[in-house]
């Protein structure tokens, strides 16, 4: 199960400041633009 307790762990390792979470390579759904992107396989 994924508790707070756990996200705080994963930020802790993934960030190296606080203010980085904001940033959208950090946290997709803080752009203001989303793209997608579909592949086409034949």
């Amino acid at each position: 199960m994924l508790t707070r307790d756990l996200m705080d762990y994963f930020i802790c390792h993934y960030v190296n400041a606080p203010d980085e979470v904001t940033l959208a390579l950090v946290s997709p759904l803080q752009t203001k633009i989303l793209v997608s992107h579909q592949q086409v396989i034949y």
